[in-house]
């Protein structure tokens, strides 16, 4: 209810992630624009024909290999110019295609020659272009409750080792979506708003009796709300009435998703103090969508 935007969560003791057989783990190269990697944009390796669809500005290197199997099965490649490939057998042709990335970096499996990462080509990379490491371990599951209130809304994950809570300067490292795990079949860090979700929830009026005496205590009347699914801003009213159907006064305010809140001092549209009794406040939030009820009603008291 403090609607907070974080959640700091901090395990008792390291959750080791990378347990289990070594050859499991997938180890990852962090690129910046410019670099060049082996795939296309959904993550397929390149072929000559994909490689020949990409935008000429992303089109990079083209590295040509004979490909020899030894009586052990060991793969051996030999670098050969590209009329030479052509003569190989098609069986001894291998060649590696690369895009240049124009948009930002990321993280890929890949060393910069087009080789598979493993443990032993990510330990020489740089401190800085070492990435994640992916693997088999155990699973924690965290569960909290939060208001939603924008469709596509996305949650920006991160976490470090501290070393129990020594060396808070350690460096955080960024979750992506992606398939964590099969336990689950959501892939994404997005959330979606129920459709049945109201535009107006969780109205409430406090204090309730108030008493607008002057006293500096308890002398508004907090009318908090949320507001649910608009994309833009809309016009919120607050309206006061008495029990006879009489406006004793009202307030317009633009508004957008979220947490809201209007004050009222308990006085009427002339700036005179109500008298004491029971009033009608109605909010009403203006929406496109004539079939949504965006009208509610709460009983307010004024005593003195």
């Amino acid at each position: 209810q403090n609607h907070s935007d974080s959640i700091h969560v901090r395990l008792p003791s390291v959750i080791h992630a990378l347990t289990g057989d070594e050859g499991q783990r997938l180890y990852h190269r962090i690129t910046d624009e410019g670099d060049q990697v082996p795939t296309a944009r959904n993550g397929e390796l390149l072929t000559e024909a994909t490689w020949g669809l990409l935008l000429p500005e992303e089109r990079g290197d083209r590295n040509f290999f004979r490909k020899t199997v030894d009586a052990n099965g060991q793969v051996e490649l030999t670098a050969v110019p590209e009329d030479t490939y052509d003569e190989l057998e098609k069986e001894e042709r291998l060649g590696r295609y690369f895009r240049i990335l124009i948009d930002g970096g990321g993280q890929f499996p890949f060393a910069a020659n087009g080789d598979t990462l493993d443990r032993s080509i990510h330990s020489t990379l740089s401190s800085n272009a070492r990435g994640r490491v992916v693997g088999e371990g155990p699973l924690v599951r965290l569960r909290f409750v939060s208001p939603v209130f924008v469709n596509g809304t996305t949650l920006d994950m991160a976490v470090r080792n501290t070393e129990a809570g020594t060396n808070l300067e350690a460096a955080w490292q960024s979750v992506e979506s992606g398939n964590a795990t099969t336990l689950i079949a959501s892939e994404a860090l997005s959330i979606q708003v129920p459709l049945n979700a109201k535009p107006l929830d969780d109205f409430s009026i406090t204090p309730n009796p108030f008493t607008p005496n002057g006293d500096a205590i308890n002398d508004l009347a907090n009318i908090e709300f949320l507001v649910v699914k608009l994309n833009t801003a809309r016009e919120a009213t607050v309206r006061i009435f008495d029990l006879g159907g009489r406006r004793v006064w009202e307030q317009q305010q633009m508004l957008g998703s979220g947490p809201a809140s209007i004050a009222w001092n308990g006085r009427d549209k002339s700036g005179k103090v109500v008298a004491p009794g029971i009033y009608i406040c109605q909010l009403e939030l203006d929406v496109d969508d004539e079939n949504t009820n965006t009208v509610l009603s709460r009983l307010v008291h004024v005593a003195y």
